[in-house]
């Protein structure tokens, strides 16, 4: 299902800027959704990648390689809320940090399944 709506937001690009602009109606900033949909593509395509590592992940019953994927988006969010003045929050800065969060765990589960992989080929 996240693939689909990645497939999908990256052919027909939407504004989602002007979505949530009209959404949120005078409940936020003027300025509090620009540059999103630069970033948004980036994300989905990580979200797509995380789900299909975290469907790898089950199917192998490796639950320990969970911690490394959700660790960096984790702390990204938790850092995030610590920092960001949450009346009036850069979308963009957040986005841009759960981002880069996703990317490094992304990363670094795909390299432990690599090396699970190398040993249990090795030990077999």
């Amino acid at each position: 299902v996240c693939a689909i709506l990645t497939a999908a937001l990256l052919c027909l690009r939407p504004n989602i800027e002007r979505f949530l602009n009209q959404a949120l109606l005078g409940h936020h900033m003027p300025d509090a959704f620009n540059h999103l949909n630069k970033a948004i593509p980036i994300f989905m395509i990580l979200a797509t990648t995380s789900s299909a590592l975290s469907t790898w992940i089950t199917i192998r019953q490796q639950y320990s390689l969970f911690v490394p994927l959700v660790a960096g988006p984790g702390m990204c969010v938790g850092g995030c809320i610590l920092t960001e003045d949450l009346d009036d929050p850069n979308w963009s800065n957040m986005l841009a940090l759960v981002t880069i969060g996703m990317l490094v765990s992304c990363l670094v589960t795909t390299v432990l399944i690599a090396k699970s992989k190398s040993t249990k080929q090795i030990l077999d």
